[in-house]
């Protein structure tokens, strides 16, 4: 029996039983893009049957708790018609400890080697109880075993994990799942890269070049996104637990915050990037840029690499034709990262620290040096050494912060926040420098 079969709809689709309608659409959208049997035509078969079974089962939930009519049959107990397998809303015996069943399952599966299915079952205990025993540190270890699995070329890959070819990245969508590849710089020694934890990223390593002049990709505008995490999903973030800060306006020439020698230079005249899409998000290259893109509430939706290096200054071009859009910065999964993003059409920006699923503004506010409107393009420069982090618009500091005990990792990427409104953004001349 597959660990979601004695889940009623509302189980089934992670929300209360007096949800409205938008949080159902939401809710959906967010669960079908982490089983969409599209993400796992490369997937070994039990985890293609699984997804295939699951995504069935959330569209029927989708479409009786989305009909008032069959919502409310469905809520008097009765057969919505469609769905007669489907159990009834009955409350459950006061004797079920429906947290300690999804345990054991994903304790069982883990013990069986079903990671994905392990991975499934841990995702709904987070969603009804983050703290429930080890539950948070089973999810990151699964998904980080699935992750070294889809690094290993002599195995299959799992889909859930992987996007595009070996010089493809990962994508992982808001806030559950992830897409894993591996990249190579031009004339460079290819290094490994692994991920952890989505809602959408790709992950990419990038070779250090070892002489002066370092390998450049032929320029080109950047493309458009689509949703775990997913990744892409991708899970909500908890409310933020510090009211953002102004941070003071200090002018400062471009040049200073990009100096330092030439690391990775990419126009994204591509491959290395993944292309990948989901019911609600997508990323890849149009137009010579890259392009990310999520619909409103399908969450954080971004593309990862592996930088050369951790501490380093990460600058791109950047327009954001719609809601928010930015950098996504020592990502180790979907609840452990820094961000930057920016929102022309207001002249905003905001850094956010995600921690153990626990969403934090560092440092936010409005600029003028932030270019207006869904034309303008915005120079987005961070230089991060260890926890310290500095972000530039257009040659002008915006913030200096310092995030609690971010994730030991050199993964960062591109980024746009979905969360209530609809967010797109184009991103070219990407350049990664020394710090000195």
């Amino acid at each position: 029996m597959s660990d979601f079969e004695n889940f009623d709809y509302y189980e089934l689709l992670g929300v209360s039983r007096t949800a409205s309608f938008e949080e159902i659409k939401r809710a959906y959208r967010r669960e079908i893009s982490k089983f969409h049997p599209d993400r796992f035509v490369n997937a070994q078969a039990d985890e293609q049957a699984y997804a295939s079974e699951r995504s069935q089962r959330l569209t029927e939930a989708y479409s009786v708790l989305s009909d008032l009519a069959a919502r409310n049959a469905y809520n008097r107990g009765q057969s919505p018609g469609r769905n007669s397998r489907a159990p009834r809303p009955t409350a459950p015996p006061q004797q079920r400890d429906h947290q300690a069943e999804l345990y054991g399952q994903a304790l069982a599966h883990l013990s069986a080697g079903r990671l994905l299915q392990a991975v499934g079952a841990l995702r709904q205990l987070q969603q009804i109880n983050p703290f429930y025993r080890n539950s948070a540190e089973l999810l990151a270890q699964t998904e980080e075993q699935l992750n070294r699995r889809a690094e290993r070329p002599s195995r299959k890959l799992n889909p859930l994990l992987i996007g595009g070819s070996l010089v493809g990245g990962v994508v992982v969508v808001a806030a559950l799942g992830w897409v894993l590849g591996v990249g190579r710089a031009p004339s460079a020694t290819r290094l490994p890269t692994s991920t952890a934890a989505p809602i959408a990223a790709v992950a990419t390593a990038v070779a250090v070049p070892t002489a002066a002049p370092k390998p450049t990709i032929a320029p080109e505008p950047t493309a458009l996104p689509t949703e775990p995490p997913a990744t892409e999903p991708p899970p909500t973030a908890a409310p933020p637990t510090a009211e953002p800060t102004i941070a003071l306006p200090t002018s400062l020439p471009t040049a200073a915050a990009e100096g330092g020698q030439v690391l990775v230079s990419d126009s994204f005249g591509g491959p290395g990037w993944a292309t990948l899409s989901g019911a609600a998000w997508e990323v890849g290259y149009r137009g010579g840029r890259y392009h990310v893109q999520g619909s409103a509430g399908s969450g954080p939706i971004w593309s990862y690499r592996a930088a050369p290096q951790p501490d380093a200054s990460i600058g791109v071009d950047m327009q954001v034709t719609s809601g928010e859009g930015g950098l996504i910065l020592r990502f180790l999964d979907a609840n452990n990262y820094l961000s930057v993003v920016l929102n022309p059409a207001q002249t905003s920006y905001r850094v956010e620290q995600e921690r153990r699923g626990r969403l934090s503004v560092l440092a936010g506010g409005q600029s003028a040096a932030i270019n207006a409107g869904p034309d303008a393009i915005n120079r987005l420069v961070t230089r991060l050494r260890g926890a310290s982090l500095q972000v530039y618009v257009n040659g002008q500091l915006l913030a200096d912060v310092t995030a609690t005990e971010p994730p030991d990792t050199d993964r960062y990427g591109l980024l746009v926040l979905a969360r209530d409104s609809d967010s797109e953004a184009f991103f070219d001349n990407l350049a990664i420098h020394t710090l000195e």
